[in-house]
């Protein structure tokens, strides 16, 4: 069995690393001001990922909010990608449906300047298909549990 991997890349400031400073000062700084352990452990994977390849596909993935960098698309363009997919969280947003559709946006934008589709997942929607002129194929509501079921038209 293979196991397959992407490494994010841009990690959450705070949250999944410290800007600016040692991890180390920071969590020291953190623990002395409230008490709290803080450790953030995570490391950023190389900019320059090559994608996967699943089921005749190549595929690049954004994790989180790693769309919203232009540079990757390329990268993954550059790679042999044939097909992009971003997985995020908005759940800490509590549903707001401004940054559910602006993040929608920031994605369509990915696919048209890579000429790739792009299959949106949202744990809080909306999700999507996106072909490669950045044409929303098919949409879930926002904020709402649904299945999207595949269409074997969307990829090359």
């Amino acid at each position: 069995q293979q196991t397959l991997a992407i490494h994010k890349r841009h990690l959450v400031a705070f949250g999944e690393t410290v800007p600016f400073v040692p991890a180390e000062w920071f969590s020291w700084l953190v623990n002395q001001l409230f008490g709290l352990p803080y450790q953030p452990t995570f490391n950023a994977g190389a900019l320059n990922q090559p994608g996967i390849s699943y089921r005749g596909h190549r595929i690049g993935a954004f994790i989180c909010f790693e769309a919203i960098y232009p540079s990757l698309s390329h990268i993954y363009r550059h790679n042999g990608v044939d097909v992009l997919v971003t997985v995020s969280n908005l759940g800490w947003f509590h549903h707001n449906r401004m940054l559910g559709r602006q993040f929608l946006g920031i994605n369509r934008i990915r696919a048209t300047e890579a000429g790739l589709p792009l299959i949106l997942a949202v744990n809080s929607g909306p999700s999507a298909y996106i072909d490669g002129t950045g044409k929303i194929i098919k949409q879930s509501p926002p904020a709402v549990a649904a299945v999207l079921p595949y269409d074997n038209s969307l990829l090359p």
